[in-house]
């Protein structure tokens, strides 16, 4: 009969074997870095290719009764890690916006807010558009966006050269890069449920409306084989809100339909979406941590939903890319009781099984982060995060 020395001792093997099998793993299916010499900026950046990112600019950190001063942009190149200022600042200070790459050298700074500055700015900045033209180093005012955008807002590059953007109150517009101008699609807009308080309708006209048939958010956009656009409409709240919604758009006839209901996901918890390799659209449940971890895949040929594997994990605010055709979730809110922590795990989810396998990261975690597409294999997750896979 083995000892208590021996029992303790072969536990810490097992455990041992159990993370080496785990990373290795993790080093036969991805790496992940670290970067450093990040701005100190809170803004989702743009991809401007040749392994840079672009930063527009953000507040500083310092408490004061004044107009905030801005940082200015920068590059950040990712091979190098190094940062490099670019002396162009923003026409009007904000965080927290969205920044888009153009074709022709330029990016889209879009929205965002201005809590530390004048009341009149802070009314007008998430709907203000800027752009950057790489070539003058030079940010230009281009007008208004027809709703407001903040870094939750989600927005996809459409074949057609446009990008469909989400916004914040399942509101949805078109930008042509070519003219630089913003629309909205589709002929009808539908009046908002009771959560606008009036005197802010009054103020804004446009928050009385929304063009996504569901209520306050919507998911990452998914392009479909076919050109269409899929996302879910989230409700206004986790809590007293079970909207099950999911919506199509359609660039051909510039429309918004109606789609199948989720079968048991509903409200915040299908932020997660990504395109499996057959074409089909998975979900991730990342809504209540623990308790609910489902996931489910929306089939556009059958136009249904079907529920596939959990995740390993409870991860609310996770990250959901694809790198080489594969759908991976990274980070997230563990969700205890008293000490909220960082998931420090990557799950893959494998198509054939319809399981998830984790991979495990001591060093590397995140909550509540962008996914900034590099390429097919490689993606760049805010703040600081790289991933390839091999």
């Amino acid at each position: 009969m083995l000892s208590r020395k021996a029992v303790v001792l072969l536990a810490v093997f097992i455990a041992y074997a159990f993370f080496s099998v785990n990373n290795a793993y993790a080093l036969f299916e991805v790496s992940i870095k670290k970067l450093r010499n990040l701005p100190k900026t809170y803004q989702y950046p743009a991809y401007i290719g040749d392994n840079k990112l672009f930063f527009a600019g953000d507040y500083k950190e310092k408490k004061s009764n004044k107009p905030e001063k801005i940082t200015c942009a920068s590059v950040y190149d990712m091979k190098k890690q190094k940062n490099i200022p670019l002396n162009s600042c923003m026409n009007i200070p904000r965080s927290m916006y969205v920044s888009i790459a153009l074709p022709e050298d330029r990016v889209l700074v879009l929205g965002g807010d201005n809590r530390r500055n004048t009341k009149e700015l802070r009314q007008t900045d998430s709907r203000n558009a800027e752009i950057y033209d790489i070539k003058t180093n030079k940010f230009r005012v281009i007008g208004n966006s027809n709703f407001e955008h903040r870094y939750s807002s989600e927005y996809l590059k459409l074949s057609s050269g446009k990008i469909l953007i989400l916004g914040n109150a399942s509101q949805v517009e078109i930008f042509d890069p070519k003219t630089e101008k913003f629309e909205i699609p589709g002929e009808l807009l539908f009046k908002t449920h009771n959560t606008i308080p009036k005197a802010l309708i009054k103020e804004k006209p446009y928050y009385n409306y929304y063009n996504i048939p569901g209520c306050c958010y919507a998911s990452q956009p998914v392009e479909l084989n076919d050109g269409k656009v899929f996302f879910a409409a989230h409700g206004c709240s986790s809590y007293d809100d079970d909207s099950k919604n999911t919506a199509i758009y359609d660039p051909k006839t510039n429309k918004i339909t109606v789609g199948p209901s989720q079968i048991n996901l509903s409200s915040n918890s299908t932020r997660g979406v990504s395109k499996l390799s057959d074409g089909r659209v998975i979900l991730i449940g990342v809504r209540n941590y623990k308790d609910e971890r489902e996931c489910e895949i929306y089939d556009p040929k059958t136009n249904t939903f079907t529920k596939t594997g959990k995740l390993k994990h409870g991860r609310k605010g996770a990250c959901a890319f694809n790198l080489k055709g594969k759908t991976y979730v990274y980070g997230g809110w563990t969700g205890e009781t008293f000490f909220e922590r960082y998931q420090k795990t990557l799950e893959v989810y494998n198509e054939k099984t319809e399981k998830w396998k984790t991979v495990w990261n001591l060093e590397a975690r995140n909550a509540g982060c962008p996914a900034v597409q590099i390429s097919d294999k490689e993606v760049f997750l805010g703040w600081g995060v790289l991933i390839k896979a091999r």
